[in-house]
C-alpha cells in the first residue's frame, strides 16, 4: 500500500525545513496511512468499465463528464487479475488510466477495475500526520503544555472526517455510490484546501 501524503505536504503544513529527518516524518506518514486504510479499506475507492478495443483510455469518473484529479490510482485489474505497473500508466489529474499499447483490443468488451484514493484522503493523511508530528515532538520539548496548532489540525481532521462520514457516503446526493463505479464521488468541494 502507498502513502496517502508527501514530505513535502508535511512540512508545509507544519512549517519545518530539515527539524525532523525526512526517514523519521516518513514513519509518521506510514502510521496515518495505514490508520485509513484499516478505517477506510484498500484501495478506497474503485471504478469499473468495459474495455473498448477503440479505447485505450478510460476515466475514474466516467459519468461527471469531466476530469476531477485524485490523488493515486493504486492498482488496476482486468478480470479480476492485477496489471503490472508497466502495463498502465495514470495521470492523476485528470483520474485517467491508460493501457499500454494492444492491451484494449487483447482484452476487448472485458472488465477493468481501477483502484484510487480521492483526494480527501491525502488531506486526511496530511492532517493526521501533521498532528502525530506536532503532538510527539512538541510533547519532548515541552511536557505539560499546549500548543494551539494542534487545535487547527483537529479541528481540519474532524471536518474532514464529518464529510467522509455524512457528507459523501451517506447523503441523498451520494446514496447511489458504489465504490466499484466510484461514479458518485465528486470531491471538489470536500475538504477544501490545506
Amino acid at each position: 500500500m502507498e502513502n496517502l501524503t508527501t514530505l513535502s505536504e508535511i512540512k508545509r503544513v507544519l512549517r519545518m525545513t530539515n527539524e525532523i529527518p525526512d526517514d523519521e516524518l516518513g514513519s509518521f506518514i506510514s502510521g496515518a496511512s495505514e490508520e485509513i486504510y484499516q478505517e477506510y479499506g484498500w484501495p478506497i475507492a474503485s471504478t469499473q468499465a468495459i474495455i473498448d478495443s477503440d479505447n485505450d483510455t478510460y476515466y475514474i469518473f466516467p459519468t461527471l463528464q469531466q476530469a476531477t484529479p485524485v490523488f493515486s490510482v493504486s492498482r488496476v485489474l482486468i478480470n479480476g487479475s492485477l496489471l503490472s505497473s508497466g502495463s498502465y500508466t495514470t495521470v492523476t489529474g485528470s483520474a485517467t488510466v491508460t493501457l499500454a499499447n494492444g492491451l484494449a483490443s487483447t482484452y476487448s468488451n472485458e472488465s477493468i477495475i481501477m483502484g484510487y484514493s480521492p483526494n480527501i484522503f491525502n488531506r486526511l493523511a496530511t492532517f493526521m500526520t501533521s498532528l502525530d508530528v506536532l503532538q510527539s515532538t512538541f510533547l519532548i520539548a515541552r511536557e505539560g503544555e499546549e500548543f494551539p496548532r494542534t487545535a487547527y489540525l483537529t479541528q481540519k481532521i474532524a471536518a474532514i472526517k464529518t464529510k467522509l462520514n455524512a457528507g459523501v457516503y451517506n447523503s441523498s446526493p451520494f446514496e447511489g455510490y458504489s465504490h466499484y463505479k466510484g461514479d458518485y464521488v465528486y470531491q471538489d468541494d470536500i475538504g477544501g484546501t490545506i
